[in-house]
C-alpha cells in the first residue's frame, strides 16, 4: 500500500473513537475512498473549530495532516489520476474555487 493511497491520519481516531464506525469505517481504504466527499466537506477548514458539524476527529488534525488529507482527497476524486498535485488546486477544489 503507497503512502499516497491511503493516509493513516485518521488511524488514532479510528482506534480511540468506534463511534465513526455507525459513519465511516476509517480504517479500511475502500470505506473511506467511497465517503471522499462527505469526508471533504466535514472536514473543511472552514467548519473549523467553531462548527458542530465539523467532524471531530478534524478538529484536533495539525494544519499538516490536514494539507496531506485534503490532498488525498484531491487524489480519491481525480481517481488518482493527477498531473501535477499541489495544495493550491486540492484546496480550491475543496471550497469551490479554481486554482
Amino acid at each position: 500500500m503507497s503512502v499516497l493511497s491511503f493516509p493513516r491520519i485518521y488511524f488514532s481516531g479510528y482506534m480511540l473513537f468506534s463511534v465513526m464506525l455507525e459513519y465511516v469505517n476509517l480504517g479500511d481504504q475502500r470505506a473511506v475512498e467511497s465517503a471522499a466527499a462527505a469526508i471533504g466537506r466535514v472536514t473543511s477548514p472552514a467548519l473549523l473549530p467553531e462548527s458542530t458539524t465539523a467532524m471531530p476527529i478534524a478538529r484536533d488534525m495539525s494544519s499538516g495532516k490536514r494539507a496531506a488529507l485534503q490532498l488525498w482527497l484531491f487524489l480519491v476524486a481525480h481517481g488518482y489520476q493527477v498531473e501535477t498535485l499541489t495544495l493550491d488546486a486540492a484546496s480550491a477544489a475543496s471550497t469551490g474555487g479554481s486554482a
